[in-house]
């Protein structure tokens, strides 16, 4: 499902991400509830710097992104 995904037309690789003690990051930091939102944190901030949309099979970062982020919740 994975190779599928990434060889869509649409799909972009970001070669750079912002370090994750950048000024705005810690913001996105406000919303998490525990330690294993961190990571989830970091990509939502890494989308909406990106304007991006992200991807995810998590159903709970939906909740994380907000109306910052346009995050779609993919089924398996």
């Amino acid at each position: 499902m994975l190779a599928t995904m990434v060889s869509d037309p649409l799909h972009v690789y970001l070669e750079v991400l912002p370090p994750p003690v950048s000024k705005g990051l810690i913001a996105a930091f406000d919303a998490v509830l525990g330690s294993k939102q961190v990571t989830d944190a970091y990509l939502l901030y890494v989308a909406r710097m990106e304007r991006a949309t992200l991807m995810t099979f998590d159903a709970r970062l939906g909740a994380l992104a907000g109306s910052q982020v346009e995050a779609e919740i993919l089924s398996s």
